[in-house]
């Protein structure tokens, strides 16, 4: 592939690229799925491998093979259960070889190209892919998902998982951080930066954009577990409809405190204000509810060092509704919601009450945030985002 520096023409260029894609999953969406959505019908050719994690569900490992936005075949492969997780690597690592080399020549399948680079989502699947590089790989990159200081309790286990980053970032092209916090992280560490960027994660705005007359509801979206701070907005919601009686809480997703959440709201008597959806499979009825609302809280407990470092999904969602975000000063994108005006910053200890009343007695107020929220939400699309991260690669 010749050199480019512009997206728009890396985007041209990408018409007659062959692309390879390799992650892990635990359930569906992520990251490097949708790099995979959006190359599909971008890439002359594309190539896609995606494992289970050993505590995932769905215990199959599959490949998609796409040419000029078409499925040309896909195979999957049934994954045994039970088995010591170190077992699962080995399996992903050998199964990832063995099904690119019938992409690679002399293969009848490669058509005689190599790939014009390849992505994979975590050190391992770098680690599969490094005797291909410069031999049937042009460039390749490390996409990093979730790096953290402290991954793991265990000295020597954690000693070990920073050993196989520093190797998968000597190997590799450009190692992509969804944060700067994960590039100053292994600054500290001695690995060097000059290979490194920073690509947020993003998300696809469909076109369906934020409604003009909402409902004075507070959203709250995601998983329901310790550290994500439901319980303390629940709490907060009480006082809430002392001064906005009219207030509603929309709490969309279960979890393991959903039950302890309904418990509690039975208690206070809260039934007609909160609604409890449970998990909400799609993701259209997902972002139409999200649309009905007037603002959305994020509250994270800093608990997590994986909220701290990674970049959490949900506020973009949010962003993408058109919601201002009351959100605590954890993940990093809490700052530049603050200083886009898109929302409003917290410390963790904080009274998420006196916040959120301020913003729904303030319509004015209130509109300009959900406009800037949805400014700030095309700055990430992966319209956006994509071709200026893969472009960087060429320059």
């Amino acid at each position: 592939m010749h050199s480019v520096t512009s997206p728009k023409k890396f985007l041209d260029r990408l018409k007659n690229s062959k692309v390879l894609v390799v992650t892990h999953f635990y359930a569906t969406g992520g990251q490097p799925t949708d790099l995979f959505e959006w190359l599909q019908k971008r890439a002359g050719e594309l190539v896609f491998i995606a494992h289970p994690f050993s505590y995932a569900k769905d215990t199959r490992s599959w490949l998609e093979h796409w040419k000029e936005g078409k499925l040309i075949q896909k195979r999957i492969y049934k994954t045994w259960t039970g088995k010591p997780e170190f077992s699962f690597w080995i399996k992903d690592v050998r199964l990832t070889r063995q099904w690119i080399l019938d992409f690679l020549p002399p293969h009848p399948e490669a058509a005689g190209r190599d790939f014009d680079f390849a992505v994979a989502a975590d050190a391992l699947n770098v680690y599969a892919l490094r005797p291909f590089h410069h031999r049937g790989i042009q460039k390749l990159i490390f996409y990093t998902i979730d790096y953290v200081p402290r991954r793991f309790k265990n000295p020597l286990l954690n000693a070990a998982y920073h050993w196989f980053d520093h190797k998968a970032v000597a190997t590799v092209d450009q190692t992509w951080n969804l944060t700067s916090r994960m590039q100053k992280a292994r600054a500290k560490r001695g690995i060097p930066t000059y290979t490194q960027r920073t690509t947020a994660g993003g998300l696809f705005l469909r076109g369906a954009k934020p409604l003009k007359k909402r409902n004075l509801t507070i959203a709250f979206m995601g998983h329901m577990r310790e550290g994500q701070g439901v319980e303390a907005l629940l709490k907060a919601f009480s006082a809430i409809q002392m001064s906005v009686p009219e207030a509603k809480l929309l709490l969309l997703g279960g979890g393991p405190l959903e039950e302890k959440i309904r418990a509690r709201v039975k208690e206070c008597g809260l039934e007609k204000s909160v609604e409890l959806t449970g998990y909400v499979q799609e993701h259209q009825e997902l972002e139409q509810r999200l649309r009905e609302c007037a603002l959305a809280v994020a509250p994270y407990d800093g608990t997590s060092d994986f909220t701290f470092y990674a970049d959490p999904g949900k506020p973009k969602v949010y962003l993408a509704a058109g919601l201002p975000v009351v959100i605590t000063r954890i993940p990093e994108i809490a700052d530049l919601i603050e200083k886009n005006t898109a929302g409003i910053a917290l410390d963790p200890n904080d009274d998420l009450a006196p916040a959120i009343i301020a913003l729904l007695q303030d319509t004015k107020r209130l509109e300009r945030m959900q406009r800037n929220a949805y400014a700030l939400a095309k700055t990430y699309d992966w319209d956006v985002l994509f071709p200026k991260a893969l472009a960087s690669l060429l320059r």
